[in-house]
C-alpha cells in the first residue's frame, strides 16, 4: 500500500497528469538536463512510477523498470528536489518501488549519476548501492586526426561501403559478440538476428565509416562512426574485436579509428562524441591515443540486496 505520511505530504503513485512537473522536478534535479530521464525508464514489461508530494507540489520522483535488451537489473530511477534532500524521500521511493515490486526477486537494481553531481553519489551510497561502472564521454576535432595508422601485417582495412552488403550477417555477429565482450558488467540477451542486426546495422549507420580489419578473408575487428541529429557531429560506434591478443587488438583497433576519422573528414564532418566504459580495457587505447574533450562522466551503481530493507517501511520515512 502506498504510504501517506502527512495530511499535505504522500507517496502516491504517478499518473499522466504529473508529467509537466516531473520534467519540470528532473530539469531541477539534473541541472537542466532532462536527457538523463530514458536512461531510467527503460521499456521492459516492468514498470512502476511512484512520486512524493507535498502541499500539491511533486518534490521527488521514483521509478523501477526492467530493459530487455539486459535483463538481469531492475533499473532505479530517484529524483528528489533539492530543498527535500536528506529528509528520507529517496529512501521512501525506494521502499515503495520495491514493495510494489515484491522486492528484489533476486535481480539487483542498477542506477547511475554524473560524478560531478556529488549529491547523487552520496544519496546512492547511503542506499547501499556500490560503484561499479564509470562511463567517461568526450569529444573531438576530427581534424586532429589526419595521418592514417597502417594495420598490423597480415591485415587489411577495408570499410562497409567496399566490403558490399552481402558482409551485413557477419558483421552483425561479430558486433553482437564485441558487445557481449564488453558487457560482462551487466549481460545482454538480443532475442534474433534480425534485432541484432537492426541494433548494430541500424538507421544511423554510415557504410563508408565502418571500417573492418580482415585476416584471411575473415572479418577480426571493426569500429564505426554513426550519424547524428547534427550535421556535422559524429558518434562512436561500437569499436572491438573477435577474442584477439590485446596488443594486436589495440593496434587493429587504432587503425580502424584512425581510417574512420580521416574518411570522415573527408566527408566534411567536424566532431566526433565518443563513450568509454571503465570496464571495456580494448578502447583504453582510443580514449589515450587522441585529444578528447572530457564531457562528463556517468557512474553506474548496483545494489544487491535480496529482500527489503529489513525493519523499514514507507509509512516510517520521515519526511
Amino acid at each position: 500500500m502506498l504510504a501517506v505520511c502527512t495530511m499535505i505530504a504522500k507517496i502516491r503513485e504517478m499518473n499522466p497528469m504529473d508529467e509537466p512537473q516531473i520534467q519540470q522536478l528532473i530539469e531541477e534535479v539534473w541541472h537542466g538536463d532532462s536527457d538523463v530521464l530514458p536512461y531510467f525508464r527503460r521499456s521492459g514489461s516492468t514498470q512502476f512510477h511512484v512520486v512524493f508530494e507535498t502541499a500539491g507540489k511533486i518534490a521527488g520522483y521514483g521509478s523501477l523498470t526492467e530493459c530487455t535488451l539486459h535483463p538481469v537489473p531492475f533499473y532505479v530511477g530517484l529524483h528528489v528536489h533539492p530543498a527535500h534532500r536528506r529528509q528520507g524521500v529517496g529512501h521512501g521511493l525506494l521502499v515503495t518501488l520495491l514493495q510494489k515490486n515484491g522486492g528484489f526477486q533476486g535481480r539487483p537494481l542498477q542506477s547511475a549519476t554524473y560524478r560531478h553531481l556529488p549529491e547523487g553519489i552520496q544519496a546512492l551510497q547511503h542506499l547501499g548501492f556500490h560503484e561499479t561502472l564509470s562511463t567517461w564521454t568526450g569529444e573531438l576535432q576530427i581534424r586532429e586526426i589526419m595521418d592514417r595508422i597502417p594495420p598490423p601485417e597480415g591485415f587489411q582495412l577495408g570499410s562497409l561501403a567496399d566490403l558490399g552488403q552481402e558482409w551485413v550477417p557477419v558483421l552483425t555477429a561479430l558486433h553482437q559478440q564485441i558487445y557481449l565482450n564488453s558487457h560482462g558488467h551487466n549481460p545482454s540477451v538480443l532475442s534474433s538476428a534480425e534485432v541484432a542486426q537492426a541494433r548494430f546495422m541500424g538507421g544511423d549507420l554510415i557504410s563508408k565509416l565502418m571500417w573492418v580489419a580482415m585476416h584471411n578473408d575473415q572479418p577480426r575487428a571493426l569500429g564505426s562512426f554513426r550519424a547524428t541529429d547534427d550535421q556535422d557531429l559524429l558518434e562512436m560506434g561500437w569499436f572491438g574485436s573477435a577474442g584477439l591478443d590485446p596488443e594486436l587488438e589495440e593496434a587493429l583497433l587504432l587503425s580502424i579509428f584512425s581510417h574512420a576519422a580521416w574518411q570522415a573528414h573527408q566527408m566534411g564532418f567536424q566532431r566526433l562524441q565518443g563513450e568509454f566504459d571503465s570496464g571495456d580495457a580494448s578502447l583504453a587505447a582510443l580514449r589515450h591515443a587522441f585529444p578528447w574533450k572530457v564531457l562528463h562522466e556517468w557512474v553506474t551503481f548496483q545494489q544487491k540486496r535480496t529482500a527489503l530493507f529489513t525493519g523499514l517501511s514507507s509509512t516510517g520515512v520521515s519526511y
